[in-house]
Formats: C-alpha cells, structure tokens, sequence
C-alpha cells in the first residue's frame, strides 16, 4: 500500500529508486516494464537511485540474462524515456503521498487509503449520536445487525 501511495518527484536523482519507486509519470519501471524487472538481479533491483542508473547507462548493465521478445521491447521503450528525461542537479527529490491533496502524509489519508471500497454501515450515525439511553443504543445496535440476544 505504501508504496503505491508515495510519487515520487526527481531532482538530482540521489534519493529515488531507479526500478521500483514511482518516478516515471507517476508510475515505476516495474509496472512499466516488468518483463525488464525480471531481468534485473534482486540486489540491484531495491539500491539502485535514478543518479546512479543515469551514469554512464548504469542501468543497462544492470539487465542480466537474455532478453525475450517483450523484454526487448520494454527495454526500447525504457531507453526512449530515458534519452528524454533530465535530472536536475543540485535540487533534492521530493516524494509526496497521493491520497493527500497538499502531499504530506496524515494517518486520515492512510486510513481512508486502506479502507477504500468497504461499505459503511448507515444507521450507524443515527444510532450512537442519538440522545437514547446507552442500554437503548446498544440494543438498536444489535438489532440492526440482527443479534438480538435471545433465550430461544
């Protein structure tokens, strides 16, 4: 989850990672090309920043083993976006939090993140902020989701 939260944003490279951070159009190499990743030894795969990848086409001898038809492909396709993009030296990258509107990290936005797609539960609202005894509100609780404690 967190790392499909974080973007990442480059400035002079040193702190994003080459092959798995989220750099590239708000996506990483390892969606863009997992045919590539695979290719890619696991040591290398997680220590790699874009400035060290950027030297001297670094991240071509990173690429081991023979290349399949796909892979050949993605690895084109991964050096055209390479030959246009451009680091900027002396600024730090930044990474921001996507769930959040201003990029910084809160437990809310987390939170929200991770629960995504669950149902709420409506008359749950009405129920505990009601001026009702607490006796009362427990037993519409229970009622509402059907467990009534019963001597049957």
């Amino acid at each position: 989850m967190f790392a499909a939260s974080v973007i990442s944003i480059v400035g002079d490279g040193a702190k994003t990672n080459f092959w798995t951070d989220r750099w590239l159009h708000e996506e990483s190499l390892q969606n863009l090309a997992p045919a590539l990743i695979a290719l890619v030894p696991k040591r290398v795969l997680h220590k790699r920043s874009v400035q060290e990848a950027l030297e001297n086409l670094q991240w071509v001898d990173d690429i081991r083993g023979s290349l399949s038809s796909q892979a050949i492909y993605q690895y084109f396709m991964v050096w055209d976006i390479m030959q246009q993009f451009q680091p900027s030296p002396g600024v730090q990258d930044q990474h921001l939090w996507a769930p959040s509107s201003s990029g910084v990290y809160s437990s809310k936005s987390a939170y929200g993140r991770f629960f995504i797609g669950s149902t709420q539960f409506e008359p749950a609202k009405r129920i505990w902020k009601s001026w009702a005894p607490l006796r009362c509100q427990f037993f519409l609780w229970l009622a509402s989701l059907n467990r009534c404690w019963t001597a049957d």
